[in-house]
């Protein structure tokens, strides 16, 4: 499409489009993520990103080309009519599909019971209906539906995806909605006209006693058995899940400290996340590659200049939409596409972005860019027109043709290396891990591995981290060969090797391989790698944990305790460590200091079991 653009705005200036704030902010936006990526601390990381994110500045240059498209070729209201009406379609039908799961006939992958549909996580359904729910009311707020059973069918889609919102359970999606709805009421209370301003008022009166109702009975048996309700009835800033959010918001302006201008680069939170990783998230997930706040994520990813240009697409988008008096659709109407970024900015405060909420942001940017009367730019335009009817490229037939030509073949070299390329890896990673049974032919599997690192693509690190525990599981079969054992440990250790060495901020990195080697008795390796990753992670306990097991492989039982002890200190509730620790206690001959650390943890029936198994 990009391309049809170009070669279209080469012979026909009526596809360049208009000049807004929107384009030039995003422009802008575009130019700050480059410079990020440039002076990133892991450049490729940040071009590229992985296959579980796919959000590195290549995505964000399809996304701005995208836009460009929208903006260039959806000229009339005609084709974003359609254009929506399609959207709200696909949204019915994804929605459907989530009632399949709500019934139990079609299988949740990985969310529990919360609905998550074709996309694969509740979170990101969610922000699918969110904007749809706006855009819907958006609709129904211009009144230009003349068929009233229409009216009533799209009314009633707009009802039912707001239920499958509520039993996604997401709760910043759901606080999201709220918001961009007081947004709505707000904007109409204060701006709006006659019987809009007075249903404005009524309804946040009804917003605040239902809220204040919910709240007063949040603890009631019949609330916290609503799927739709429990989690949002559990929200407490006391609770574990919100202190851990805050701990981790904290670990990122921490990091937005030490880089605040551009920030670390895209992709690239894993690393702050280690470096200034706080033990007492022992029991979470121990690789965080998002603040789950996207303004920090903002803030990490591009820094300051970074997080005011993302801030900036908002800012121009609504300006229009609210001040913007030569629109010919009403206020009221606006307002819902006003409301629509205001969700969009609520729920961004308590999850991370995807690339399903960022197409629909572009959307909604780019439509806002269409309803945006140019008369602010028609001199500027006329002006670069003028100057671009001096070059001689636009008068001449041939000259267009090679330009033509040569952004052909410009297209062909990029689209193969930013799309063929890495979707072929990225299938021949599912064949691999999915297709080939490594217990009935390693070879095979061998050799579809080996064929992906050959392509030394983007997502060479989750295939080097797959075939790192494939590599364990295989040389542990009886009756394998020594030559295919060797085969499968060397390839590992090189690949991972590999990855320590072409991204040496990665910790994860460094203790996976530090941990293979330590599972093969190669402990001297293994401290190599692993001291290394705790560099890189001061007070990751994990990493503390692995070394003390290589230092217990090498028969320096004092020097493991004092591993484990400092590890202790950080954290004094986390099991493993303790359990770890007491053991190399009793290992040195400290059993007294063993019972006492036991003791001080568990209650007495845990505490005689384990005392038990320590032989005290």
């Amino acid at each position: 499409m990009t391309m049809l653009l170009l070669v279209l705005a080469i012979f026909y200036s009526s596809y360049y489009p208009k000049k807004t704030w929107i384009l030039v902010l995003y422009s802008a936006f575009i130019f700050v993520l480059i410079l990020s990526t440039f002076f990133s601390v892991d450049s490729y990381n940040s071009f590229w990103s992985n296959f579980e994110r796919m959000e590195g500045l290549v995505t964000h240059l399809h996304l701005f080309a995208y836009f460009l498209v929208l903006v260039s070729v959806m000229k009339t209201e005609r084709l974003w009519n359609w254009f929506f009406a399609t959207s709200i379609g696909v949204s019915l039908i994804v929605s459907l599909y989530a009632v399949g799961q709500f019934l139990e006939k079609i299988k949740i992958f990985q969310s529990g019971d919360r609905l998550e549909s074709t996309l694969g996580n509740s979170a990101y359904l969610a922000a699918y209906l969110l904007f749809h729910i706006f855009i819907i009311g958006y609709y129904l707020a211009r009144n230009e539906i003349k068929n009233v059973y229409a009216k009533f069918a799209l009314f009633g889609v707009l009802v039912f995806e707001t239920i499958i919102l509520f039993l996604t359970e997401t709760r910043g999606a759901i606080v999201g909605m709220i918001g961009g709805l007081v947004v709505v009421a707000l904007l109409n209370a204060l701006c709006g006209e006659g019987k809009n301003k007075k249903i404005a008022v009524s309804f946040i009166a009804l917003l605040i006693l239902i809220g204040g109702n919910f709240f007063a009975f949040k603890d009631m048996s019949f609330i916290k058995e609503q799927r739709g309700l429990r989690r949002l009835s559990a929200i407490s800033l006391t609770s574990d899940d919100v202190q851990a959010r805050f701990t981790i918001w904290g670990m990122a302006i921490e990091g937005a400290k030490e880089k605040p201008i551009l920030g670390w680069g895209l992709e690239n939170f894993s690393v702050v996340f280690n470096k200034y990783y706080e033990p007492s998230l022992y029991n979470r997930e121990p690789w965080f590659d998002r603040a789950h706040n996207v303004f920090l994520d903002w803030l990490i990813s591009a820094g300051v200049l970074g997080l005011l240009a993302y801030l900036s697409l908002f800012a121009s988008a609504i300006y229009y939409l609210v001040f913007d008096t030569t629109s010919k659709i009403s206020f009221t109407a606006r307002s819902f596409l006003v409301g629509a970024l205001g969700a969009y900015f609520v729920q961004n405060i308590f999850v991370f972005d995807n690339i399903t909420s960022y197409i629909l942001f572009v959307s909604i940017l780019a439509y806002v860019h269409h309803l945006h009367k140019e008369s602010l730019w028609m001199k500027a335009k006329e002006i670069f027109e003028t100057a671009l009817d001096k070059f001689t490229f636009r008068k001449n037939l041939k000259i267009r043709e090679v330009i033509v030509f040569f952004v052909v073949i410009v297209f062909v070299v990029i689209f193969y290396g930013a799309v063929i390329k890495p979707a072929s890896v990225a299938k021949d990673l599912v064949v691999a891990i999915n297709s080939v049974d490594a217990e009935k032919n390693p070879q095979k599997s061998f050799d579809l591995f080996n064929d992906i690192f050959e392509k030394d693509s983007m997502g060479v690190a989750e295939v080097r981290e797959q075939f790192l525990r494939m590599s364990i599981s295989v040389v542990q079969l009886s009756g394998i060969d020594e030559e295919t054992i060797n085969k499968y440990l060397d390839t590992a250790t090189q690949q991972m090797h590999l990855q320590t060495k072409e991204h040496p901020y990665d910790a994860r990195a460094h203790l996976f391989l530090g941990s293979f080697y330590n599972f093969f008795g190669l402990h001297d390796m293994a401290l190599t790698y692993l001291d290394g990753a705790q560099g890189l992670s001061q007070k990751k306990q994990q990493i503390y944990l692995e070394r003390a097991i290589a230092y217990t492989g090498k028969g320096d039982i004092q020097k493991a305790k004092d591993v484990l002890h400092e590890a202790y200190q950080m954290e004094e509730k986390n099991t493993d460590i303790i359990l770890m620790y007491a053991r190399s206690l009793v290992n040195i001959g400290n059993k007294k200091e063993a019972r006492r650390v036991i003791a001080e943890y568990f209650d007495e029936n845990k505490k005689q079991e384990l005392l038990t198994s320590l032989g005290l």
